[in-house]
């Protein structure tokens, strides 16, 4: 029987590796363990059954670490992009606060400097008088 459960086991953890890449919330739950797939035993009476363990639990190994390296992937371009999200944005208030502050000092330097035409025509009549 303990034969027979090993390839059961490796069906059940591929197909549990499989469903648990597929959406978000079942990417959190890890493939069904060993005791679920394998009866419990205290210690395996023979040869055959250790070795059927023994390739489950390899099986399994397996199936979580590549679950893990492909959500270490997931999270690795996730972070990616939003660190290039954030240097966007960083770049865009940078230019944002410049435009502003340009626009500030011009307005500035044009309310405290008097326009040409009035100086001109001050002038004029300054001098027709004299």
């Amino acid at each position: 029987t303990a034969a027979t459960a090993a390839p059961a086991a490796s069906a059940a953890v591929a197909e549990g590796s499989t469903d648990s890449t597929t959406s978000d919330s079942a990417s959190l739950v890890a493939p069904p363990s060993v005791a679920a797939v394998l009866p419990p035993f205290s210690s395996p009476s023979n040869r055959v059954e250790l070795i059927a363990r023994t390739i489950a639990h390899l099986e399994r190994l397996h199936a979580l670490n590549m679950h893990h390296k492909s959500r270490v992937a997931t999270l690795s371009k996730e972070l990616q992009e939003a660190k290039k999200a954030g240097e966007e944005t960083a770049q865009k208030v940078k230019e944002l606060e410049w435009k502003e502050k340009h626009l500030m000092l011009q307005s500035t330097a044009a309310a405290s400097v008097p326009p040409k035409q009035q100086v001109s025509s001050q002038s004029r009549s300054h001098h027709s008088k004299s």
